[in-house]
């Protein structure tokens, strides 16, 4: 940025480097941990945004099941995503996260198509509950 002669804005205002040079070292530390990516809360971040996701697009999937089961689900997949983590394996939280994934696009791309049922919409409705035999009590209306 080029200043004229006489102007009266600081010119610390718009130099980043020196603004920065301002502040505590502590300051400065915690906003580069902040957003680093090697934080459990990242992890909670994916976990929460796959299973959001997952939820809008194929929650009519499992409207048959209970919800306390559904519940269930999201908090065990939560407690062995950050437990793994927290071990040290995020590696392999994050091959089980690209495992659990590639077994959803192999059911809703391939083998529910192949079964004559919509990977997306889950139609024919009775066709898909009778290919999981789920009892008719249990079916939603």
């Amino acid at each position: 940025m080029v200043f004229e002669e006489g102007c009266h804005v600081e010119k610390k205002y718009f130099n980043q480097k020196r603004f920065q040079e301002k502040r505590p070292a502590s300051s400065r530390k915690a906003e580069q941990e902040m957003w680093s990516t090697e934080t459990i809360w990242f992890d909670l971040a994916i976990v929460f945004g796959i299973f959001a996701f997952g939820n809008i697009l194929f929650g009519h999937f499992e409207m048959h099941k209970p919800k306390l089961r559904r519940v269930l689900k999201v908090f065990l997949v939560t407690l062995v995503i950050v437990g793994l983590s927290m071990a040290g394996l995020r590696w392999v939280a994050y091959s089980l996260i690209g495992a659990l994934g590639l077994v959803a696009v192999y059911v809703h791309g391939i083998w529910l198509p192949k079964h004559g049922i919509n990977g997306l919409t889950g139609e024919p409705r009775e066709k898909y509950y009778d290919l999981l035999k789920v009892p008719e009590h249990q079916r939603p209306r």
